[in-house]
């Protein structure tokens, strides 16, 4: 036999935080500006000119992890409060029967 499900929405909103946090926290790391400045420091070698192709393909990338966390964050934000919404419904729907 399984355990039964629990759904705790103060955790859901929790992880949603932390993950709002770690999109942040990816999106500022900078990695691409990192990579530019390397163009400039290396001007007349092709080492430079693949650190400027690299920054751009890392940006977007970089990007597209925090959008997907983020989008992930909402997820969770949203699901507690559909679970939050479903038990006061049901709760209303059995006051009311008992009534």
């Amino acid at each position: 036999m399984g355990s039964p499900l629990k759904v705790a929405p103060g955790q859901l909103r929790s992880a949603a935080a932390e993950e709002v946090a770690l999109g942040t926290a990816v999106a500022a790391l900078g990695v691409g500006d990192l990579l530019s400045a390397a163009v400039a420091a290396l001007p007349r070698l092709q080492s430079g000119k693949a650190c400027g192709h690299a920054a751009v393909i890392v940006d977007a990338a970089v990007k597209a992890a925090a959008d997907e966390v983020a989008a992930h964050a909402d997820k969770l934000s949203a699901a507690a409060a559909a679970y939050e919404g479903t038990d006061g419904e049901q709760a209303h729907r059995l006051i009311r029967t008992m009534d």
